[in-house]
């Protein structure tokens, strides 16, 4: 949150988070007012 309260006080209009939607995290994001602004067709998978 202290991230978002210093961008916005450098004039930051607009803050983008990717976030699988199984995240638990996705969630509280929206909590926080963020919206979904679309898809990616693939997400970035973690190499095993």
């Amino acid at each position: 949150a202290r991230a978002l309260v210093g961008l916005a006080a450098d004039g930051a209009q607009e803050v983008w988070l990717c976030v699988n939607d199984n995240n638990p995290a996705a969630e509280l994001y929206r909590r926080l007012g963020f919206q979904d602004a679309g898809r990616r067709a693939r997400y970035l998978r973690r190499r095993s």
